[in-house]
């Protein structure tokens, strides 16, 4: 066998193995491109196994080039590291990733990396090596348009161009070598962003140069350092880079601190000067203990930070930022910070304090030798001895001051310079005093020490106090509803103009409101321009009235004109409108043990509310306590309806008082009456004195660590671990007299477990405190802790160590954390990119661009998880000194295991983003750029993060509204998803700096997708206006959009985009209603806008999230619409009425709400809701839900309504509040009301033949006639149905046509439905009376019974087999049409099968879904058979062709064919009669959704199950918790005589829109359950609850405990349900043995307890602390005498339990 040899290959296999013998193991070179004609730079390969390849840039940093350089022979000391192929990609493997170099290495290899070729790189990213950098550094750089040479901004030049550098990681070693290379020597150099230099609006038409440039700071040229490729930026000109070269001064810094623009001296923004020129500090991480070193700097004692309303933004650098102090510096140069001007803060940031003097500085003042006691020289007392005051600086506002002092007129003060009053004589006291003209005292205004002047008496002060004149003062209120609240508005200088709201407060809205006639005790004062921004000047800024004067020129302020605010910082007034009760504010405390604590009630223009929780503070609680007379310096809030739930409307909210107020009138708070809260977030309070407690810590192992015990009412106790953390460790270490810094909190009892109460929980403390009495808490022993929640401190503790574990390199792994010699992990909740940088720092390791990374990557630890909750502002030199939870009290599990990468800098320039199959450039699918292929991002968590605004960032795209969209909103990618679980701050430039699992490793599929839209401000800025409406304020929503109007969708439409609307049309201060389904009639053109979602307070529709403009699935029966209702206080009287049902007795809730009538969601209506309703249209006492009665139209007025069953109207219930809802139509609640049998009406047909004639009533003992209004075909089938004839083809007539009748003309104005079995079910406009006479009297013509006139036809479409579905009519011949499956039920599905002679022994009705939807016209709706009829033609039915039904509420039906029962079970119940319903369905278990589920249903399934069926109970909203797997059945129709679940009208398998939280659960039979008070004392209806389960006696704990609890176990005990008050927290003593019951959570309508959802057993954790109690009303006992003839004689009954019974012997 011959072999033929190929020597053109063996050649060149032979010529590369010459080629490669001279190259040695390991050895490098840099590859230059072709452009670079020098060898010393360039693409870094190495030669490993025969083979050139690349190296990663990851982690490649200066050391790594140091050790390059030195290897390959140069000497310098300056090597520059380039990433991201700055030299271009190679080809072939990449063999080296992930260094950790220290410089010092011989070689590469010598430096810590992952093994050979094991990366995650491509080659674009491959790493590059300048080792000769200063070649580059002649490149021209000049630093333009600063007020000196020494500033400006930096430019650079390329290819003979001028260009800039962007700010990304600019920063103050970027900034030396700027200063250095323009010849600078001995400047301290400051890095300026945002193009500072030009007003932040940046040169247009100028290329940036430069990107991402990171100097070592021993560059001599900016060229050298490591940067982007040139022209290679996703940067805009507003983030042009800066700088400013200031000369180091031989004497350091010069730092100087200053306040400026405050109230007075003592307070103000915080400014720092530094090499001569000033500047601010952000307020980053800045607290008391910063505020107190800058006070102390400037002389006084201690500080607290400002808000930001106090002052306004600065100018210049921004010198600090993310300071942190322990309060105790001398300087602010002497505590943690970046370096000198190193900032990601605006001037927006800027930090105020407020400091407090060692000792009040008051100065006496008198007026001499003026013509009157308004005027004179200024002499001041001092030292013992009168002096005057220098006139140098001084002013309007320092007269406005010493007027002020001396209880005059200084609205128009006029200051008097050179002895106008005469010179003085004596010491010039004082000199350059300058006054904001807001102090109080001259000693509050700023000057030098006093006697320190070069004055003579020439320059002697003096004053004249004047008022302002009436036309510089007037005040009107615009913008309100009502002429008594609005914007306040001031006229000066012939113009009105506004009031900024800093520190606008209680005391000045009552000026004004005194000023404008109103009475100055019920004024509140409003900011952020509540009632819309005002326009023309703002006036007034910093207003400091007493609140006593009576016109404005009384109180001081900066000056006319002089303001820093904006218009959107309008103050504004509510002012009492002089109502005898409008003025009146008290306050009651309610529910608590003792009279000094409870829920907070207030009265207000005549009626008691409560008052909401948010912003409730120690300071509202003193002002309440202060109102009752009780002890307030020691007064604690108490949120969350902590004193049970009220049943009164919240009528105040958002209430912030200081503490010094005498009524919570007079702080600032919301408008009364507006609120956004539910009962569940009543406020409460507990009045006391302060106190001082003793602690001490037990159990340690020294005597700085250990269990912290308090003592307290003379025992001691432990503290509960829960938001224990450092803070309130040093508060307990310096009570112990030991240092604060070190103090680390450890929970879960780690020193054993105490005994005794639990005294404390959620104590929370700033740091500073001197006892943790100072900090607030829930109170003492209120506490739902276990000893097992001790609390303990190590005090004094050497920092914990840290490591990195199971990582492939030492820079990166599981972070782990050794405790008193035990290692544990870390969770990753709240870890940040900020903590993993003082991860890094404290181990030594890289840090600055340090990465969280999250989902254990690096596998899931063991043992104890020390820390949870990190919180850390970055500049930390620990991670135990950054705010977390105690050592070792987590909710977490290992999975949850933070990991760390180290590093020094970001590679953001290995990942670059783009857009997708977007309809503009600035909208798409994200992809990001990784590894050199393109792959998308997932949208897992993306929208709770700042993600879009790092997208939008990194994509170079300015806007103001970054929105990303989840789900492929784009469509779906290909590729790898690159991008998983990213948690940005919004600080980022690039989402690969964002916290994130590692690049692929997630676990999405492209159908998640996110995708993210930059829109620029002009394109969200849109144009609206109602059509339609009977008014401005109501209408079709239609918005322009490129030069065209368009209606909006109603999908998604609610109270949020109703607000925007509302307020864009500039209605401020209205109710905003949502209106969907065209209710203001059908729009015409394009549907532009579909699934708007907006949060509520964006300026434009446009900022709303939503899809692409004209992107919809509507049509316009869905255009939205309005109502910007004005507001009004109290809320009108409502209306309630039932439409749209078989009778009178029921039908869809509608209520009548301002004028108009709307519905009711029916999410939790349940019996309790439906018997108030009947109560209200007094057809009797009870009611049951009525479920799919039709959708209506107009507003969804309530939703979530929660009655207790009692109330006399909806308005007493508790609801999300009126507008607001998340339903739409198709959820509209209906009432079915107890029919009073006994009310049935008897007719008679007389005057005409059998079957026809005048119809008579029989009314009072006698006959009458109906009078003809309205009496149509509808009403006549009643009557006929009635007296037992066809309805078929039944006639009404009018006119007397069969004779006039005798006697009254008894009823009026008929209606009726049609299907009702008696007349008296229909609705009667008058009953007794009519203005009718006989010439009007109404007859009926009808039918033998079962005959048929009308032709009915029937037929089965669309099913299976001939037997079976969707039924059509056909009526005379005429279309084929559908029926709706309203009301549909086995009785009608009957009717159809014997119409067809199919089989009537086993018929199926089957509702909306099941068979294929139909066509043309829906011809029958709310069908009312009785199921022996032989046609449709003779049951009861609404109008031929009137429906509120579509297609998809098709009916069906199957006959004749028996089918197989799913089985069905119970789950979750205490016993086997009760819990979640679940029916077996091709294989699976599933649950059914509660929408229409009803008694009826539940009687169904307990039939089915063999169970009691009498009391059969349905429960929704996951009752007996939330199932698994699918839900198979929603919108099940039964009648209640089913024996399965199937033999209902149901919907196909599987078609539901419910979430689990929806599963229906019923009880089938209730089992008996003792109960019992106990501890009460001497009234026997209250005291500690006790139930008998299981053989013993047990408590229940009061988690959750309120009085619809309360009312069931009453009504068990024999008494009234209403007005039970539930009693938690031990109140009646702790009880024995074991608690029973746990989360009890009754709708109030229970007959025992057993029927209320709650947990048992294993699933109980609480003490008897919290057993729970309860008062019951004595009620009194009703009896009757009954069975015999005579009054006074009978059978004795009484009621108890609101039943009936007898007594027997």
């Amino acid at each position: 066998m011959s072999h033929h040899v190929d020597w053109s290959s063996l050649t060149v296999l032979l010529l590369s193995w010459c080629l490669t013998q001279g190259q040695q193991e390991n050895s490098l070179r840099l590859v230059a491109p072709p452009d670079l004609d020098r060898q010393s730079a360039g693409r870094l390969e190495i030669y490993h196994n025969g083979t050139w390849g690349t190296i990663c840039d990851d982690t490649f940093d200066n050391n790594a080039a140091t050790v390059v350089c030195r290897q390959l022979g140069y000497t310098g000391s300056l090597f520059t590291p380039h990433g991201g192929s700055y030299y271009g990609p190679g080809g072939g493997v990449i063999w080296l990733d992930d260094f950790s170099c220290t410089g010092s290495e011989a070689r590469l290899t010598d430096c810590l990396l992952k093994p050979w070729a094991v990366t995650d790189c491509t080659h674009n990213n491959d790493a590059g090596v300048d080792c000769d950098p200063d070649m580059e550094t002649d490149i021209p750089v000049q630093i333009t348009g600063g007020t000196s040479g020494l500033m400006g901004r930096v430019e650079i030049q390329h290819q003979g161009q001028w260009g800039t550098v962007c700010d990304d990681e600019w920063d103050d070693k970027d900034a030396a070598v700027v200063c250095r290379q323009m010849g600078f020597s001995n400047v301290y150099a400051v890095p300026l962003t945002n193009s500072y230099f030009t007003n932040g609006s940046g040169v247009p038409n100028q290329p940036v140069w430069l990107d991402d440039v990171r100097c070592t700071g021993s560059e001599t040229g900016l060229g050298a350092c490591d940067h982007k490729p040139w022209g290679s930026n996703k940067c805009h000109n507003t983030e042009n880079a800066g700088v400013i070269c200031l000369p180091v001064p031989s004497s350091g810094t010069g730092l100087k601190v200053r306040l400026s623009d405050g109230l007075d001296q003592y307070q103000g923004r915080v400014e720092l000067q530094l090499f001569g020129l000033w500047g601010t500090v952000c307020d980053d991480s800045f607290d008391k203990r910063e505020a107190t070193v800058v006070c102390r700097m400037l002389g006084y004692s201690s500080g607290l930070v400002l808000g930001d309303d106090m002052y306004a933004a600065g100018t210049g650098p921004i010198w600090l930022d993310d300071m942190v102090c322990n309060g105790t510096e001398t300087s602010v140069d002497n505590c943690t910070h970046h370096p000198w001007g190193v900032n990601d803060c605006s001037h927006r940031e800027d930090v105020g304090v407020k400091c407090q003097p060692k000792q009040n500085v008051t100065v006496q003042v008198r007026l001499e030798n003026g013509s009157s006691q308004v005027e004179g020289r200024v002499e001041v007392f001092h030292g013992g001895v009168w002096g005057t005051v220098c006139d140098s600086l001084w002013d309007a506002a320092d007269a406005a001051v010493v007027c002020r002092m001396l209880n005059l007129s200084f609205g128009n003060a006029v200051s008097i310079s050179n002895a106008g009053f005469g010179q003085g004589s004596g010491s010039v006291l004082l000199g350059n005093v300058d006054c904001v003209g807001t102090e109080e005292d001259l000693g509050l205004c700023k000057f030098p020490r006093w006697t320190v002047n070069q004055c003579q008496h020439s320059h002697d002060a003096g004053v004249i106090c004047q008022a302002a004149t009436a036309n510089m003062t007037a005040v009107r209120l615009a913008g309100g509803a009502t002429p008594s609240e609005g914007r306040v508005e001031v006229f000066y200088n012939n113009t009105w103009g506004t009031v900024c709201d800093d520190n606008f407060g209680g005391k000045e809205a009552a000026v004004i409101c005194r000023s404008l006639g109103y009475n100055a005790s019920g004024s509140v004062a409003v900011a952020r321009a509540a009632y819309g921004p005002g326009s023309g000047p703002i006036w007034l800024d910093d207003l400091m009235c007493q609140g006593t004067e009576t016109n404005l020129n009384q109180c001081g302020h900066r000056g006319w004109g002089r303001s820093s605010c904006r218009h959107d910082e309008d103050a504004s007034v509510l002012c009492s409108d002089g109502s005898t009760t409008g003025d009146c504010v008290a306050v009651r405390l309610v529910g608590g043990a003792m009279n000094t604590e409870g829920r907070v009630e207030v009265y207000y223009n005549g009626s008691w509310g409560t008052v909401c929780d948010d912003y409730w503070s120690n300071m509202d609680a003193q002002v309440v306590c202060r109102m009752l007379g009780l002890p307030a310096d020691g007064a604690m809030p108490r949120l969350q309806s902590f004193f049970g739930q009220g049943h009164l409307p919240t009528i105040l909210d958002d209430v912030k008082c200081d503490g010094s107020e005498l009524s919570l009138g007079e702080c600032t708070h919301a408008p009364w009456g507006q609120s956004n809260c539910n009962q569940r977030e009543d406020a409460g309070v507990v009045c006391q004195a302060a106190t001082t407690v003793t602690v001490r810590l037990v159990n340690g192992t020294s005597t700085s660590n250990g269990r912290v015990e308090v003592f307290y009412n003379n025992t001691w106790g432990t503290v509960c671990d829960d938001r224990f953390g450092n803070r309130e460790a040093q508060v307990v270490c310096h009570m112990l007299g030991l240092e604060r810094l070190g103090s680390m909190a450890i929970g879960n009892a780690y020193f054993g477990q105490g005994s005794g109460a639990v005294l404390l929980d959620n104590v929370r403390c700033i740091g500073t405190e001197d006892n943790v009495a100072e900090c607030t808490s829930n109170g003492w022993y209120n506490s739902h802790c276990q000893h097992q929640d001790d609390v303990g401190v190590l005090c004094s503790e050497d920092v914990p160590k840290l490591r990195l574990a199971d990582g492939p390199t030492k820079f990166q792994g599981r972070l782990e954390m050794n405790v008193e010699g035990t290692w544990g992990t870390i969770c990753g909740d709240h870890f940040s990119n900020n903590a993993a940088d003082v991860v890094c720092r404290q181990m030594g390791l890289p840090f600055g661009a340090a990465v969280t990374v999250i989902g254990a990557p690096y596998g899931q630890g063991t043992g104890k998880i020390w820390l949870d909750s990190i919180n850390c502002r970055g500049n930390e030199t620990s991670v135990s000194s950054c705010h977390h939870n105690a050592l070792g009290n987590n909710v977490c599990d290992h999975s949850e295991d933070v990991s760390v990468m180290c590093r020094s800098s970001a590679s953001t320039a290995n990942v670059t983003a783009r857009l997708a199959d977007g309809r503009i450039p600035t909208e798409g699918r994200l992809e990001v750029f990784v590894n050199g292929q393109w792959g998308s991002a997932c949208d897992d968590g993306f929208a709770r993060h700042d993600n879009a605004a790092v997208a939008c960032r990194m994509l170079g795209m300015s806007t103001d509204h970054p929105v990303s969209y989840s789900n492929a909103w784009y469509g779906q990618g290909t590729g790898p998803v690159w991008m998983d679980d990213v948690a940005c701050t919004g600080s980022e430039l690039s989402l690969a700096s964002c916290p994130q699992r590692p690049y692929g490793t997630g676990d999405c599929g492209h159908d998640e997708d996110v995708g993210i839209s930059c829109p620029p401000a002009g394109l969200l800025n849109v144009s609206v206006r109602l059509v339609g409406g009977s008014d401005s304020h109501t209408g079709r929503v239609e918005i322009l959009n490129l030069g065209t109007w368009g209606t909006v969708c109603d999908d998604g439409w609610g109270i949020p985009e109703a607000n925007v609307i509302c307020k864009q049309l500039g209605f401020w201060n209205t109710l905003s209603i949502p209106v969907p389904n065209a209710y203001y009639g059908r729009g015409n053109g394009d549907i532009l806008v579909d699934d708007m979602n907006c949060i509520g307070n964006e300026s434009n529709i446009g900022y709303c999230r939503h899809p692409l403009w004209g992107s919809n699935n509507c049509d316009h029966s869905e255009d939205a619409g309005v109502m910007c209702l004005p507001g009004v206080q109290p809320s009108p009287p409502i209306q309630v009425r039932l439409a749209g049902g078989l009778n009178k007795y029921q039908g869809r809730l509608e209520i009548m709400y301002r004028g108009v009538w709307g519905t009711v969601c029916d999410d939790h209506f349940q019996v309790p809701e439906a018997t108030v309703v009947c109560r209200m249209l007094g057809f009797g006492s009870s009611g049951t839900p009525l479920y799919h009665p039709g959708g209506g139209s107009g507003p969804i007025w309530l939703d979530d309504l929660a009655c207790s069953g009692t109330e006399s109207s909806l308005v007493n219930c508790s609801s999300g509040g009126w507008g607001e809802h998340d339903c739409d139509h198709k959820d509209d609640a209906g009432v079915d009301c107890t029919h009073p049998a006994t009310l049935d009406v008897d007719v008679r047909i007389a005057g005409g033949t059998a079957g026809e004639g005048r119809v008579e009533v029989l009314y009072g003992g006698s006959w009458g006639t109906i009078c003809d209004d309205h009496w149509t075909d509808t009403e006549a089938q009643v009557i006929c149905r009635q007296k037992g004839f066809s309805t078929d083809n039944a006639t009404g007539v009018g006119g007397a046509a069969f004779g006039p009748g005798l006697g009254n003309v008894v009823l009026g104005n008929v209606h009726c439905v049609g299907t009702e079995a008696n007349l008296n079910m229909c609705n009667i406009g008058s009953v007794g009376s009519s203005d009718c006479d006989h010439s009007h009297d109404v007859g009926v013509r009808c039918h033998q019974a079962g005959s048929v006139t009308t032709v009915y036809n029937v037929r089965l479409v669309n099913g299976s087999t001939a037997n079976e579905g969707r039924v059509e009519v056909q009526i005379n011949g005429g279309e084929w049409g559908t029926v709706c499956d309203d009301h549909w039920d086995v009785h009608d599905a009957t009717v159809v099968c014997r119409m067809l002679n199919l089989s009537t022994d086993a018929v199926y009705p089957r509702g909306a879904g099941y068979f294929p939807a139909g066509t043309g016209r829906i011809l029958l709706d709310d069908m009312d058979c009785r199921g022996n009829e032989t046609s449709v033609s003779l049951c009861g039915h609404a109008e031929i062709g009137a429906s509120n039904c579509d297609h998809s509420e098709d009916a069906g039906v199957i006959c004749g064919e028996p089918i197989k029962h799913a089985p069905v079970r119970l789950i979750g119940g205490m016993t086997k009669y009760e819990g979640r319903v679940e029916v077996f369905h091709n294989g699976e278990w599933g649950s059914i959704c509660d929408h229409g589920f009803t008694n009826d249903h539940a009687m169904v399934v307990c039939s089915s199950l063999g169970y009691p069926v009498t009391s059969a109970q349905a429960y929704g909203n996951a009752h007996f918790g939330s199932g698994l797997g699918p839900i198979w059945l929603d919108d099940i129709n039964c009648i209640g005589d089913e024996s399965f679940l199937e033999e209902c009208s149901i919907r196909g398998w599987g078609h539901t829109y419910c979430l689990h939280s929806e599963d229906v659960g019923v009880i089938c039979s209730v089992p008996t359950i003792k109960v019992r008070l106990a501890n009460g004392g001497p009234v026997e209806s209250q005291g500690r609850v006790e139930v008998y389960m299981n053989g013993t006696w047990g408590t229940v704990c009061s988690d959750l405990w309120d009085a619809r609890d309360a009312g069931v176990t009453c009504a068990m005990l024999g008494y009234s349900r209403q007005n039970a008050v539930a009693v938690r927290d031990g109140r009646f003593g702790r009880g024995a043995g074991n608690i029973l019951l746990d989360d009890v959570g009754c709708l109030g309508f229970e007959a025992t307890i057993l029927q209320c959802p709650a947990k048992t057993g294993h699933q109980i954790r609480c003490t008897h602390a919290l057993d729970a109690g309860i008062t019951c009303q004595q009620s009194t006992v009703s009896v009757r005498l009954v069975g015999a003839d005579q009054t006074g004689q009978g059978r004795v009954e009484v009621q108890f339990n609101n039943t009936w019974g007898y007594c027997m012997r």
